[in-house]
C-alpha cells in the first residue's frame, strides 16, 4: 500500500515525507473544523456553542502565561543560535490568542443575530481575520522564525549574486547553500527546489552520480555529488555534467578547494573560495552538428563519453530533417555565432542570434510541456536536446528566438473549477426548490 501511495503522481503524496504529513494533516484538520463549525451553527443555545471556544481560549491563554514565565526568568533557549526565542514565543502566542479571540467573537455574534445577511458578514469577518493571520505566517519558514534569522546578509551570497547573474553556480564540499535558500535569494542552483523535480532531469543527474543505467532515483531530491575528493571516473562525469548544465561558477570552503582542479580563482575571503569554469557551456549556445540517439541509455552514454564534445554537437532524439527535409546543418559551422540574451523572466526568455551557418540553438533549461518557442515571430517546434534541455533549429542569418510558457494544465484547472461552481450553484438551486 505504501509503494502505491508513493507512486501516485500527485505532488502532495509523492514528495518528501514531512511536507506530505503536514499538508495532509492540515487538510484533515480543516475538514474536521468544517464539521465542527457546522455543528456549532446548528446549536440553539449560546452555552453549548461557547464551551469548546472557552476551552481552547483558556488553553492558549495558559500557554501564553507559561511563555511569559519563561521569558521573565530568562530561561535559556534550546538552540544557542536563536537568542530571542523566549520573546518570540510570547509575541507569537499573543498574536495567535488575538486571532482566536477575534474569530470566536465574530462567530458568536453571528449566531446571536437572527438576520441572515448580518450573520454572513460576521462569518466573513472571522474568515478574513484568520486568512490574514495565515498570510502573515506564510512569510516565514515557521510561524516563530523571524525572517532576518532565515535570510541573514552573507558576503558569500552577495558575491554569488554579483558574479552569477543569469549563470548557474554550484557548491563543492561543505560550502553548500541549501537549494531552498538559493531559490529565495535568486541564486541559480542546478539542484532547484526541494522536493519538486522533473523525472527526466532527475535521471540525468542520477546517471552522472552513479554511472549506471537505469539510475536509481531519489524520491524527493535532485542532488549532485558535491564531495571535494572523488574518484577520477566520478570527477570526469561530474565535470561533464557541470559543463552540460552551464554551471559557470563553483564555490566552497577553502579547505575543500584544490584551485587548479576546479577552475580559475575569481574571489576568496578567509573562509570561502570561488572559481570560474570558463569551459562550461553557455546557458544559450548554438551547435552546428547533431547526433540522433533513440534510447535513453544511448543518449546518456554518448553525453558522458569523454570523446564527445558538447560544445560542437547536440544529442537529439528525432532527426529534424525527417519532418522538414529542407532543414540542413553544415558540420563546418562557419564563424562563431553571436548570441545576446535580451529578456530573462521566469516564463519568458528572448535572445538575438547571428550565425553564418545553420545550427541547433540549445537552451540549458529543462524541456517541459507548456514551453513554446518562436523564431522571428513564428512559432516553431521545440525538441529535446542533450537528454533534458530545449533545442530549436535555426537557419543562417540574424534571428530573434523567444521561449514562453503557457500552461495547459492551468486552463484545464480553471475550466474544471468553473464547471464545479456551476454544478454547485445548480445543486443548491434545486435543493432550495425542493424545500
Amino acid at each position: 500500500m505504501t509503494r502505491f501511495i508513493y507512486g501516485v503522481p500527485i505532488p502532495v503524496l509523492s514528495t518528501s515525507v514531512p511536507s506530505r504529513i503536514l499538508i495532509l494533516a492540515v487538510f484533515f484538520l480543516s475538514v474536521l473544523a468544517g464539521f465542527g463549525a457546522d455543528y456549532l451553527l446548528s446549536q440553539k443555545r449560546m452555552k453549548e456553542v461557547s464551551k469548546p471556544m472557552i476551552f481552547v481560549g483558556l488553553l492558549i491563554f495558559f500557554t501564553l502565561l507559561y511563555a511569559i514565565f519563561l521569558y521573565k526568568i530568562d530561561a535559556p533557549c534550546p538552540s544557542v543560535s536563536i537568542l530571542t526565542c523566549r520573546m518570540t514565543s510570547v509575541r507569537t502566542t499573543l498574536f495567535e490568542l488575538f486571532v482566536f479571540l477575534s474569530c470566536s467573537l465574530f462567530f458568536l455574534i453571528s449566531i446571536k443575530i437572527k438576520a441572515k445577511w448580518i450573520q454572513n458578514i460576521f462569518i466573513l469577518m472571522s474568515i478574513f481575520v484568520f486568512a490574514g493571520a495565515e498570510l502573515y505566517n506564510a512569510e516565514k519558514l515557521l510561524p516563530f522564525s523571524p525572517k532576518e534569522m532565515m535570510y541573514p546578509k552573507s558576503e558569500v551570497i552577495e558575491k554569488l549574486q554579483e558574479l552569477s547573474g543569469s549563470q548557474w553556480v554550484f557548491g563543492i564540499g561543505d560550502g553548500k547553500i541549501s537549494t531552498n535558500i538559493a531559490t529565495e535569494v535568486k541564486v541559480l542552483d542546478p539542484e532547484y527546489y526541494d522536493p519538486l523535480y522533473i523525472k527526466r532531469y532527475g535521471e540525468f543527474i542520477a546517471y552522472a552520480n552513479q554511472g549506471i543505467f537505469p539510475p536509481k532515483l531519489k524520491r524527493s531530491d535532485v542532488e549532485i555529488v558535491r564531495d571535494a575528493t572523488v574518484s577520477a571516473e566520478l570527477q570526469s562525469r561530474r565535470n561533464r555534467l557541470l559543463d552540460l548544465l552551464s554551471v559557470r561558477y563553483l564555490y566552497g570552503k577553502q579547505s575543500d578547494f584544490s584551485i587548479g582542479m576546479f577552475g580559475a580563482s575569481v574571489w576568496q575571503n578567509a573562509s570561502y573560495h570561488m572559481v570560474d569554469r570558463m569551459n562550461a557551456l553557455p546557458k544559450a549556445h548554438l551547435v552546428h552538428q547533431y547526433t540522433v540517439k533513440k534510447s535513453q541509455q544511448e543518449i546518456l552514454s554518448t553525453l558522458f563519453d569523454p570523446l564527445f564534445d558538447p560544445h560542437t554537437t547536440a544529442v537529439i532524439e528525432v532527426d529534424p530533417s525527417l519532418n522538414s527535409p529542407e532543414l540542413s546543418i553544415d558540420p563546418k559551422g562557419g564563424s562563431t555565432p553571436i548570441i545576446t540574451e535580451e529578456v530573462t523572466q521566469s516564463e519568458y526568455l528572448k535572445f538575438s542570434v547571428k550565425t553564418s551557418a545553420p545550427g541547433i540553438f540549445v537552451l540549458t533549461d529543462n524541456y517541459y510541456p507548456g514551453w513554446h518557442a518562436r523564431v522571428d515571430g513564428k512559432e516553431t517546434e521545440i525538441f529535446r536536446a542533450n537528454y533534458s534541455f530545449r533545442g530549436v533549429f535555426l537557419e543562417e542569418g540574424e534571428h530573434t528566438v523567444e521561449f514562453f510558457y503557457k500552461s495547459e494544465s492551468l486552463w484545464y484547472g480553471c475550466i474544471l473549477s468553473l464547471l464545479s461552481i456551476v454544478v454547485l450553484v445548480l445543486y443548491c438551486g434545486c435543493a432550495k426548490n425542493r424545500t
